[in-house]
């Protein structure tokens, strides 16, 4: 649980969570649990959305007039 835990940089108390939930496979051995590497990087996967583009933060310039 731990080792998944920081893999996916979330607390071990979610990780219990989502093995609860059947979102993330596990194994259980007696009262501990085993994740595969396979299922943790296919969580990730899953989860990932493609990034945005970043808004345009900057104000537009102002129009010079030109003096003559």
């Amino acid at each position: 649980m731990a080792e998944a835990a920081a893999a996916m940089r979330v607390p071990r108390m979610t990780v219990y969570d989502l093995v609860q939930e059947g979102k993330l496979p596990a194994v259980s051995f007696g009262k501990s649990f085993r994740i595969p590497a396979r299922a943790v990087r296919e969580f990730l996967a899953a989860a990932r959305h493609p990034a945005a583009p970043a808004p345009c933060t900057r104000r537009p310039r102002p129009e010079r007039i030109a003096s003559e």
